[in-house]
């Protein structure tokens, strides 16, 4: 019977890993389906599923949606603010590919996604500064990018520390190397984008702005309902909003 029990038990093994692999094959053909596809549909980021769109303001909180293409019958391409395209199938699962695709190379503009850091596994040092300065916030996450820390309170306020946990700044929204968004102070933010927050945004404290490869004028407001991302052209002319 005990040798009947290993047979049984070494099959299912196999299957499952082999059921992994199948999903693995499956998944990367999606993906190439979707990013070579000619029939790509520009819609909204709300249109995306509301998990997808959960998902991608925790594992992704660095950055914000910029853009989402969807191909009819398989899934959805998403272009974050830091240039990297990730997939989802069109019940809004998350494709796991082996190539992690970004828009100007293989490694991103600023040197890929960073490490994920579980809340618990934060340095002491870094928790007792959220404990003194921010008591009734709750930490969600944490990732190591760019040789700082970058933490994620409920109030999608990013928190970023050097490597041995002494605080630098706060911000909100988003955290792009200097070299691909170039960090500019409130104070030059042209007067047309100035009067299109405080009519847009009156309550909103300005927590961060960049200047995006010459192209858009990035600003990341604290609201009294969380954070906002606010795009612009290089002109001051609105372009989209994101949660």
């Amino acid at each position: 019977m005990k040798k009947i029990l290993f047979f049984l038990s070494g099959l299912l093994f196999f299957a499952a890993v082999s059921c992994n692999k199948e999903s693995i094959v499956d998944d990367e053909a999606l993906v190439e389906q979707i990013a070579t596809s000619t029939d790509k549909e520009a819609i909204s980021a709300t249109a995306l599923p509301i998990e997808t769109q959960e998902e991608l303001d925790f594992t992704n909180f660095d950055s914000y949606i910029e853009s989402v293409n969807y191909v009819s019958n398989a899934g959805y391409e998403v272009v974050m603010g830091d240039e990297e395209t990730i997939y989802f199938s069109e019940a809004g699962r998350r494709l796991h590919s082996a190539r992690r695709l970004f828009l100007s190379n293989k490694f991103g503009p600023c040197g890929g996604k960073g490490t994920w850091i579980q809340k618990d596994d934060l340095s002491p040092e870094i928790l007792d500064y959220i404990a003194t300065h921010y008591p009734d916030a709750e930490v969600k996450a944490g990732k190591e990018k760019n040789d700082v820390i970058l933490v994620l309170l409920d109030s999608k306020l990013i928190l970023v520390f050097d490597l041995d946990g002494t605080f630098l700044k706060e911000t909100v929204g988003f955290h792009h190397c200097p070299r691909f968004c170039q960090f500019l102070p409130v104070t030059d933010l042209p007067m047309v984008i100035t009067d299109y927050l405080s009519i847009n945004y009156p309550d909103a404290e300005v927590k961060a702005v960049c200047r995006k490869l010459d192209k858009f004028i990035v600003v990341g407001l604290l609201t009294p309902d969380g954070r906002r991302i606010v795009v612009f052209d290089t002109d001051g002319n609105f372009l989209f909003t994101r949660p």
